[in-house]
């Protein structure tokens, strides 16, 4: 298992957002470390009493059952297992400093940070895949290498596509409607760019979002933070911590 030496400095947990997921993630763990089965055990003691579906019974599917393209699905079971995973590491006597999250990788991150307790940041994890759920269809997502001056140059010819994620220089992900990203896509690589258009039906991190956000709020405004946190949580928002 991941062994770290406390010679090599402060060390921080990264946490994935959607895309890194594959069917049969997880299942191993849940079927042969009774640690990790726990861990996901506790996790549907919050979350099925809303979803009326457990995360522990779908690791257990063939894999032909399994169906990521839906948020519903991908994000409870990613946010899962990333606290699977937390559990795991702070068994073996991994420790942190920090954490980050990719999208909907912040929800495990505030956990792992001790911001929101296990309840709170399943309901979170509920509420916002169940709202996103709802724009199934509604548009799709890319990854692009380019300089950000010709990129911003195209995105003026194509409104209905945004920059979603700045992850380099010179990388980024968009997001919008599906057939300008498809266009976009076609005029990136003719200027010897790279592009690779994400198997997503969902145009996350854009203006399309929007209108979910009152209901999400209202949602969730019960929510109390820790004043007093494990470690620091940097938001990838922002870049602050």
């Amino acid at each position: 298992f991941l062994k770290v030496s406390p010679n090599l400095g402060k060390t921080a947990l990264v946490f994935s957002g959607n895309g890194s997921q594959w069917k049969l993630m997880g299942a191993d763990l849940y079927k042969n470390n009774d640690l990790f089965k726990r861990s996901i055990d506790e996790v549907d003691f919050y979350f099925y009493p809303l979803a009326h579906w457990k995360i522990g019974e779908y690791l257990q599917q063939l894999d032909s059952s399994w169906d990521l393209e839906h948020t519903e699905y991908a994000q409870p079971l990613l946010f899962a297992i990333q606290v699977g995973m937390i559990t795991l590491l702070k068994h073996e006597g991994v420790t942190f400093e920090a954490v980050v999250g990719h999208s909907v990788g912040e929800v495990a991150a505030s956990f792992a940070a001790g911001i929101f307790d296990l309840p709170q940041a399943v309901k979170i994890i509920y509420e916002r895949s169940r709202a996103q759920a709802s724009t199934f269809g509604s548009g799709s997502m890319a990854a692009v290498k380019i300089k950000r001056e010709s990129l911003n140059q195209l995105l003026s010819q194509y409104k209905q596509v945004e920059i979603a994620g700045i992850n380099t220089a010179d990388s980024f992900t968009v997001s919008g409607d599906e057939a300008e990203i498809v266009e976009l896509g076609q005029t990136v690589k003719s200027m010897g760019g790279l592009f690779k258009k994400l198997d997503l039906a969902y145009a996350f991190h854009s203006s399309k979002m929007q209108p979910l956000k009152t209901a999400i709020y209202q949602s969730l405004e019960y929510l109390e933070p820790s004043k007093e946190p494990f470690a620091t949580f940097f938001s990838t928002v922002t870049g602050a911590e």
